[in-house]
């Protein structure tokens, strides 16, 4: 199973305190899935989730 997400705001506009991606981790390595990450400048971050 894959699954992309994505902040649907602009992040000037949105604050955020990273709790929500701490949440996601811990239950993927429950999973013992992987999470991987690009970052661009501009472009912003996407995360790439892996679940057994």
């Amino acid at each position: 199973m894959l699954l992309i997400l994505q902040t649907v705001e602009d992040c000037d506009r949105q604050e955020d305190t990273n709790t929500g991606l701490a949440s996601v981790k811990k239950n993927v390595e429950i999973s013992r899935g992987k999470i991987t990450s690009d970052s661009q400048i501009v472009m912003g971050s996407s995360f790439v989730i892996y679940l057994l």
